[in-house]
């Protein structure tokens, strides 16, 4: 199975499961700080639900082979590397030393992967997707009086 692949797998899987751990918690009624910091932990939700939707739809687009998810990963796994590091220093306040095992091994693979997609981001293109564009699309056309790499004699080499 392709880099490629593997990071679709990881995001969509990761952000399901960030959709439903917070959805469950939420409407469980167990989130304390709604009562004692209502500000700070809406922003928190809004960011935590951003990072989810980010990368569900990366790996959607990855998995369906769409141009845009390369770079859309990237995003969303950056966004990711802040939310599990953050979760990893909830989980050590709080003593519970499984949770931050969990959060620091997905802080490892987030490393590895978000490292993988800015080193080496063609492993994450889409095959195809390099082709030269249409003589057809608005804006591809060579102009014939400017100078171009293609034409040796054309460009100046004074400079």
């Amino acid at each position: 199975m392709s880099i490629r692949r593997i990071s679709a797998l990881y995001a969509m899987l990761v952000g399901a499961t960030m959709i439903g751990m917070w959805g469950a918690v939420l409407l469980s009624g167990n989130v304390p700080d709604l009562e004692t910091n209502p500000l700070e932990i809406r922003y928190h939700l809004a960011a935590e639900f951003l990072t989810a939707l980010a990368l569900v739809a990366s790996g959607i687009g990855l998995w369906r082979g769409r141009r845009w998810a390369a770079r859309g990963l990237t995003v969303a796994l950056g966004m990711l590397l802040y939310t599990v590091i953050n979760s990893a220093g909830y989980y050590a306040d709080l003593g519970e030393a499984t949770m931050v095992g969990f959060f620091t091994g997905l802080t490892v693979l987030t490393v590895v992967l978000l490292w993988t997609s800015l080193a080496r981001p063609a492993l994450f293109d889409v095959p195809g997707s390099h082709s030269p564009p249409s003589a057809t699309e608005p804006g591809t056309e060579l102009r014939r009086d400017a100078p171009h790499e293609s034409d040796p004699d054309s460009l100046d080499r004074s400079i």
